[in-house]
């Protein structure tokens, strides 16, 4: 008998845990191709951003991720508005007035991962492996 406290899940915490799956991947892909990962869920009053990364000693990348269980409602990279990156953008600059480092070239990049949120990748051996989108450059 399972404890009283305990509640199924909701569609809000698997959305939360699946996105969390997702930045955990798109993580591990972009250090794994070379890029140091600088702040992760970097929050101020204005929102969250996912990743901010260095792709090399000049290069400062902020990164959005985006994860879908499905392809019903499109592609992850989609649902990112032209809203998002106007608040991202806003979300730099405030970033980058808080760390005194200069940075020669800022860049966005989106990454969009689909994978299955009932496996888990890393316990469960021949799992698919997500698919994984890297837009460069995305302003």
């Amino acid at each position: 008998m399972p404890p009283l406290h305990s509640r199924p899940p909701t569609l809000a915490n698997q959305q939360i845990t699946l996105g969390r799956k997702g930045e955990d991947i798109a993580a591990n892909y972009l250090v794994q191709r070379g890029f140091t990962l600088l702040d992760r869920n970097w929050r101020c009053r204005y929102g969250e951003l996912d990743l901010v990364c260095a792709a090399d000693s000049d290069t400062l990348v902020f990164v959005e991720v985006k994860t879908r269980s499905t392809l019903t409602c499109g592609h992850p990279c989609e649902s990112v508005s032209s809203r998002k990156l106007e608040r991202m953008r806003h979300l730099a600059r405030l970033w980058l007035s808080q760390h005194s480092r200069s940075w020669r070239t800022v860049r966005f990049d989106i990454v969009g991962i689909i994978v299955d949120a009932a496996v888990d990748l890393e316990a469960v051996a021949g799992a698919d492996v997500p698919t994984i989108t890297h837009l460069e450059n995305v302003i």
